[in-house]
């Protein structure tokens, strides 16, 4: 799954248009609800442990406003999970360049 543009509120992916924050896996894209808003928690990645994914990227918004914490990032690194975090323009090429390399899951916030 290739995605095509990111504009602040909105994603292209495979020709479909999304405006919620999502969640990209190798099964589909689903939209993304955090347990707070631009704060980032263990209890937000379980979705995704299912697919044992080689690496997570983590769009952070526009301005990169959301935040992963430490433990977030601890709990995906504790089961050999590479995570990558960067503002969501920079976290579509990075899912680009790595989604027909590896088991990639892109976790997208779409605003600030």
């Amino acid at each position: 799954m290739k995605i095509e543009e990111y504009r602040f509120g909105s994603i292209r992916i495979n020709g479909e248009t999304y405006e919620n924050d999502v969640i990209i896996t190798p099964d589909g894209i689903f939209e993304w609800w955090r347990k707070k808003s631009h704060e980032v928690y263990p209890e937000d990645l379980d979705n995704i442990l299912d697919y044992k994914p080689d690496l997570v990227v983590f769009g952070t918004g526009k301005s990169g406003r959301m935040h992963v914490t430490n433990n977030a990032k601890k709990f995906l690194e504790n089961r050999e999970i590479t995570v990558k975090i960067a503002p969501t323009d920079s976290a579509k090429e990075l899912y680009n360049n790595s989604f027909d390399k590896m088991k990639v899951c892109a976790l997208l916030h779409l605003t600030c």
